[in-house]
């Protein structure tokens, strides 16, 4: 007689580690040549300040892992007008939005939030401000050229 012995594989495996949580959708828009990029690459650690200006065709995406611990999957959108036909393919499956704006720029931030609230009337927004100006609701304020809280419009967003 043959016997036959079937085992679920998964039943035998004991894994001490916690399977991390999965990294989250942030996307980052505003207007075009206002510092997105920097912000990523200053966040990543790959920015350098003698880099010349290029600006993004597209998107581009990275893995982030913040101070707090949370992951998450920055997508650093283009701010030409061009582009913005593209942006509701990039919005798709986003946990938040940051909206990354300056004193020169901030005039434009309301069509921000409404391209990104277009896209979802329930989107979870942070309005990152690079430089002094008063606050307004939503706004957290940065510093790109002196590093001042670049994770924070992040960190609002991956907590939940």
């Amino acid at each position: 007689m043959i016997g036959y012995f079937v085992s679920n594989p998964k039943s035998h495996i004991h894994n001490d580690m916690e399977t991390p949580a999965p990294a989250r959708k942030i996307v980052l828009v505003g207007p075009s040549g206002v510092g997105k990029t920097k912000l990523a690459r200053k966040l990543l650690g790959t920015y350098f300040d003698n880099c010349p200006y290029l600006p993004t065709f597209g998107v581009d995406v990275h893995p982030l892992t913040l101070s707090n611990g949370k992951r998450v999957n920055l997508w650093d959108c283009a701010g030409d007008e061009r582009y913005a036909g593209l942006g509701a393919g990039y919005y798709c499956g986003a946990y938040g939005f940051v909206i990354l704006t300056n004193e020169a720029l901030f005039h434009k931030t309301a069509e921000w939030v409404q391209r990104v609230r277009g896209y979802d009337p329930n989107a979870r927004v942070v309005i990152a401000l690079d430089g002094e100006i008063s606050p307004k609701n939503l706004v957290v304020r940065i510093n790109i050229e002196r590093g001042t809280n670049l994770e924070e419009p992040f960190a609002l967003l991956s907590e939940a």
